[in-house]
């Protein structure tokens, strides 16, 4: 219930309190079955099952991606997954495995009561946001987070994509229910119409993944209930078909027509048909070479958690376009799994999948045989679950294959219930009475290593989560708990959140929050008068970048924020290094970061001051290299980002033609000026720059050395355009008196006198 609440994909704060409660659970639960059996109580005398080796395959796995999760490079990543791996962990084990009997009967009915309820209030809010209002949610009115998908239904969450994929699984659970749960016809009425109502919101709320999952989940459905019918006595069996064989076809049916609709309604402009509809809004064709790419590299055991979030960068696709460069998952959790977790991680989830959809297919038939003829009047809670589950399953394993939705911590644990629905239910025998003195030695291996490694994980889940919600809290008072994507520096509170990120930092340091941190310090320090204050302040962003950067190498901003610091400081050689130093993997992210843009400007800063030393050689190197730089920038960005490239390339270039005009290589800061000239053609930036009056001068320049040299009538081509150049200086600076403009355009109309008036100038 608290995941589903607090439902945000990359954020850690709101999953605290299930992690939390998680934890508690599994501590209370372990302690509680262990003196059970002690006191002969439990006794763990089970039915023998073809499936014994399912715990400790699922105790093993777990302990694979914990530990492979802890040891990632980045360990806040890390931590993010084992706030979904830890709680994921904890179910499957608990309700799947740790219970038996009546007990495991109840948790599995009461889970899915609450993935029911859940589903109920999405589809409220849903439906809120079907006539035109915003929803309602916890995370939006109480954790100052937004809705990232506006236009689309989204039901609680920010992501349309996160609730459709619940609506999808939760909706086939609805519609088991409708068709086998054991109610009075009126109530599975209900819950069927619930069901088809919550794969509707799924299809309006425009997820091409979501539907082609719910053609598959339906699919599945139908044909289990079919298999589930088949010992049913022949009226009821002829009844029941015809009725529920219509409907689901007709279901069916509305299935294909949403999914042709959804791929038609997202499809783009400059799509060509095929599989284009699917495919062009994302990128994901693209996406997944870049995975497969890296899991090459990092085949057995992955590159660690979340990793594709930052080696990307290194495998790019050149066919990704700048709105796509910053791409937090491959949009395939099959691929995700192959990059992070290796061919180990990727084998298990596997393994699992097709385990556990097996099951739900033999459950399935064995429950149609122990229902006997007449099952179907009453109901069966069992057979819902079973077909509810494997199902749910089709349709995530489909899902998966073109989205995230494992990531959401309430998705990923309605996937384990589906997993866990499947299982046949267990029986426990009481043991002897000579057995009970001795009760906990009757633990067999399987049975203790359940129950210790719900203790480890219920530890963890306290530890982990604990830990997290309280650094988070300074975050919750000032809703701020939304830490992923962007955000507004300059339009916040600076003092309080300033007090709220240290606080916060001083309990768990996590790399998003100094870099937080770093950049309200550098607003500060640009803006602070006195030169100790601005000074202080600098040092203290600086310290705040570094702790980012030592908690996550591979985040560029940190590394920006650092080299423009030092550029504040006129740290300049430093600030060189830091830009060098993440230049190869910015290069793809420069459409939204402008790095090699502001690392021209620094060029440009560093031969101004090597001109103002002396230093010649170190001077036109530092221009080229910001030359090119700028180049290297040319298209990247919005209008706004290239006008600021048009201005200061051209700056750049302007400044860079003067120094060549004082080293008295004419030819050269002519072309120069050409440069200058194209790069930025409107008059208002010319005129700032006073473009044309450095332009005379450099002709007026360039002529007295012809004339010195002899060449007068080139010198005379050189005076005429001069005047022309501040003529047109004047036009656009008329509002502008200057002496040094009018004290130029003497010497210049001197010249051009004498010429006229020796017969040089024709």
């Amino acid at each position: 219930m608290l995941a589903g609440l607090f439902g945000i994909t990359l954020s850690v704060v709101p999953q605290t309190p299930a992690v939390v409660v998680a934890g508690i659970l599994a501590v209370v639960a372990s302690i509680y079955l262990m003196s059970q059996n002690a006191r002969g109580i439990a006794g763990f005398s089970r039915e023998k099952s073809p499936y014994a080796w399912l715990p400790i395959f699922a105790v093993l796995a777990i302990c694979y991606f914990v530990a492979r999760a802890w040891f990632s490079p980045v360990k806040d990543l890390g931590v993010e997954d084992l706030m979904l791996i830890i709680p994921a962990g904890i179910f499957y084990l608990l309700a799947g495995h740790a219970l038996t009997g009546k007990q495991a009967i109840k948790v599995r009915l009461g889970l899915a009561w609450v993935v029911i309820l859940l589903l109920v209030l999405h589809v409220i809010s849903g439906l809120m946001q079907v006539y035109g209002g915003e929803g309602f949610s916890i995370v939006f009115q109480f954790l100052g987070a937004t809705r990232v998908s506006e236009g689309h239904v989204t039901g609680m969450y920010g992501y349309y994509g996160s609730f459709a994929n619940y609506a999808v699984m939760a909706g086939l659970l609805c519609l088991s229910l409708g068709v086998w749960g054991r109610f009075v016809f009126s109530v599975r009425s209900l819950f069927f119409i619930l069901g088809l109502g919550s794969l509707f919101l799924a299809v309006i709320s425009q997820s091409r993944s979501a539907v082609l999952s719910m053609f598959v989940g339906l699919g599945v459905l139908s044909a289990l209930i079919l298999l589930s019918l088949v010992h049913q006595n022949a009226q009821t069996k002829k009844w029941a078909i015809r009725v529920i064989g219509v409907t689901m076809l007709l279901t069916l049916v509305g299935a294909v027509a949403a999914c042709f609709w959804v791929l038609k309604i997202r499809t783009t402009g400059d799509a060509e048909g095929g599989l284009n509809p699917i495919f062009d809004s994302v990128a994901r064709l693209n996406f997944w070479p870049m995975a497969y790419d890296q899991w090459i590299d990092y085949p057995f055991f992955g590159a660690g958690a979340r990793s594709f979030s930052y080696e990307c960068f290194v495998y790019w696709n050149p066919n990704l376009s700048g709105a796509h460069a910053n791409p937090e998952f491959v949009h395939n959790e099959y691929l995700q799994l192959l990059t992070d977790y290796g061919l180990v991680g990727f084998l298990i989830i596997i393994t699992a999948l097709v385990v556990h959809c097996h099951i739900g297919w033999s459950q399935a038939r064995k429950l149609a045989v122990k229902i006997g003829g007449d099952g179907f009047k009453k109901g069966s809670n069992a057979m819902a679950l079973t077909l509810a589950g494997a199902s749910g399953m089709a349709a995530m394993g489909v899902h998966t294959c073109l989205d995230f939705p494992t990531h959401l911590l309430a998705n990923l644990l309605l996937f384990i219930c589906s997993a866990i629905w499947v299982l046949p239910i267990v029986r426990t025998r009481l043991q002897g009475q000579a057995h009970v003195s001795a009760g906990w030695l009757r633990l067999d291996f399987k049975s203790l290593t359940v129950i210790l490694c719900l203790f480890v994980l219920g530890v963890g889940a306290i530890s982990i989560g604990g830990y997290q919600l309280w650094a988070g809290v300074p975050l919750i008072e000032q809703r701020m708990v939304k830490e992923d994507g962007a955000w507004k520096p300059y339009q916040v509170d600076r003092s309080a959140v300033i007090d709220m990120l240290e606080e916060s930092l001083s309990r768990a340091p996590r790399w998003q929050r100094a870099k937080r941190l770093a950049i309200m310090y550098k607003i500060e320090a640009d803006e602070a008068a006195l030169p100790q204050a601005k000074e202080k302040l600098y040092a203290m962003a600086e310290a705040a970048c570094l702790a980012s950067i030592k908690r996550n190498e591979y985040d560029l901003i940190p590394k920006i924020n650092l080299a423009a610091i030092y550029t504040s400081q006129f740290r300049y050689a430093e600030a060189d290094n830091a830009y060098a130093e993440i230049s190869q993997r910015a290069k793809v992210r420069e459409p939204r970061l402008m790095m090699h843009t502001h690392w021209a400007s620094l060029r440009h800063r560093m031969a101004i001051m090597s001109a103002g030393k002396g230093e010649s050689e170190a001077a036109e190197m530092h221009f080229q290299k910001a030359s090119n730089l700028f180049e290297f920038s040319k298209d990247a960005g919005g209008t706004m980002r290239r006008n600021n490239w048009k201005q200061e390339y051209s700056l750049c270039l302007l400044s860079y033609a003067i120094f060549l005009d004082e080293q008295s290589r004419f030819e050269d800061a002519h072309n120069i000026y050409v440069r200058a000239e194209e790069v930025q053609k409107e008059s208002r930036l010319l005129a700032e720059s006073e473009f044309y009056y450095y332009r005379a001068r450099h002709y007026y320049g360039h002529g007295l050395a012809l004339w010195h040299d002899r060449q007068p009538e080139k010198a005379c081509q050189m005076m005429s355009l001069a005047e022309q150049s501040m003529q047109r200086n004047r036009q656009y600076s008329s509002d502008k008196e200057w002496s040094s403009w009018s004290e130029q355009m003497k010497q210049i109309q001197k010249f051009i006198g004498f010429f006229k008036m020796t017969g040089i100038a024709k």
